[in-house]
């Protein structure tokens, strides 16, 4: 990758081995991957702790990326609802409960795309809270990284579990250089995929091969207002903020305003409500869009539609081929590996905030989100009290 290339900001125009704006080849493929750290460890809860099926959970995934990639023809990303999941895992709620909290978010981001109150909603994102959201989310991954590096992994020796995230952090840094033939992603991947398989994972047995079978339905009237206190309601702020107005304006930073004509917070909105609506119906994860992801997939090398073409593929081939079998075939990967992708995308997702050192106020106020979305666990903590800041500082200013 070109060191200029590699700053954010960089507008980069695809040329060669590709098809219709869209790129096919080694590089973008490894860019496709390279959210997986984010994305695995969520579905993989949803399925093996709330019952979801798996089949519709990757076939949702899959389908999304794929539509996201035709008619974004960037590697816009495609992730588990963060709020809703965590929660959702973490107070093990059930199906009929995720598939309403899925149906309601659906709803209401198709309301707020097509009702024309978007450019209101923006004004209420300006670019320091904007950063900050973005550095709470780059904490957040860190985090997450951290964890998923230092938590307990079945079937590995002690010796063994403390030797593969550092032999893992030195194949990524080999491969993070400029000149590596294979992608970081791909390569860190196939480490852990052949450290797992050799070195202390037991043998894979498929007894069912074959898609679960997918039975759409309407969630329950009496699921709907758990769903939506429990898990709507903390969700909303973060999927603004994040998913919309951070992601578009990520994305025209990467990109330009040329090639990202058609990332607008209205798309993005509208796109998301119709999703989350076919994964209520049919039992899938729920699913957004959001900038941690955007620069996952940028950092790795995609730069092009066709990233999202090739992993929403893989993801649809793994739901249907697999089915219920696929947990098997996900925990091959140690975590620790899934860890280390995540922790080198929290990091470059912090950097973001760099751009705002010349006017120190926005820089603090940035700082400021981002530290207590960290320290509460909760972005729309970080945004109210980001807003409260800036509120405050004006008032100030007016009465001088």
């Amino acid at each position: 990758m070109d060191k200029k290339e590699a700053v954010a900001g960089t507008r980069f125009h695809p040329v060669g081995g590709g098809c219709g704006g869209l790129r096919f080849d080694l590089r973008e493929f490894g860019g496709a991957l390279g959210d997986l750290g984010t994305l695995l460890p969520i579905i993989v809860g949803l399925i093996s702790i709330n019952g979801l099926n798996p089949t519709a959970c990757f076939l949702v995934v899959g389908l999304v990326y794929i539509f996201g990639g035709i008619y974004y023809r960037l590697p816009i990303p495609v992730q588990p609802l963060k709020a809703v999941g965590a929660i959702a895992i973490a107070q093990g709620l059930s199906i009929g409960v995720i598939k309403a909290a899925s149906m309601e978010m659906g709803l209401l981001l198709l309301l707020i795309g097509l009702s024309g109150i978007l450019p209101f909603l923006i004004r209420a994102f300006p670019l320091p809270i904007i950063r900050g959201i973005q550095l709470g989310v780059g904490l957040m991954l860190l985090r997450a990284g951290l964890r998923l590096v230092f938590s307990p992994q079945p079937g590995l020796g002690l010796l063994f579990h403390l030797m593969l995230p550092l032999v893992g952090l030195g194949v990524m840094i080999l491969l993070l250089k400029e000149r590596s033939p294979l992608p970081a992603s791909i390569g860190i991947l196939s480490f852990g995929a052949f450290a797992g398989i050799f070195m202390g994972k037991p043998p894979i047995f498929f007894d069912h091969l074959g898609p679960v079978p997918i039975q759409a339905s309407l969630p329950a009237a009496g699921d709907l207002l758990p769903a939506f206190f429990l898990l709507v309601l903390p969700q909303i702020p973060l999927t603004l903020g994040n998913a919309v107005v951070a992601t578009k304006e990520l994305a025209h930073s990467y990109f330009g305003g040329q090639q990202a004509e058609r990332v607008k917070e209205s798309s993005l909105s509208v796109g998301m409500g119709l999703s989350n609506l076919a994964a209520g119906l049919v039992g899938g994860s729920p699913v957004c869009h959001g900038s941690g992801g955007l620069t996952a997939h940028y950092r790795f090398g995609a730069r092009t539609g066709g990233a999202n073409l090739m992993i929403g593929g893989l993801l649809v081939g793994l739901g249907v081929i697999f089915g219920q079998e696929i947990l098997k075939v996900i925990r091959i990967i140690p975590l620790s590996i899934l860890g280390l992708m995540v922790i080198y995308v929290g990091a470059k997702h912090c950097l973001l905030i760099t751009d705002l050192t010349q006017r120190k106020f926005w820089f603090v106020t940035a700082l400021f989100v981002g530290i207590m979305s960290l320290a509460t666990g909760n972005i729309a903590v970080g945004y109210i009290l980001g807003i409260a800041l800036l509120g405050v500082v004006r008032l100030l200013q007016i009465r001088r």
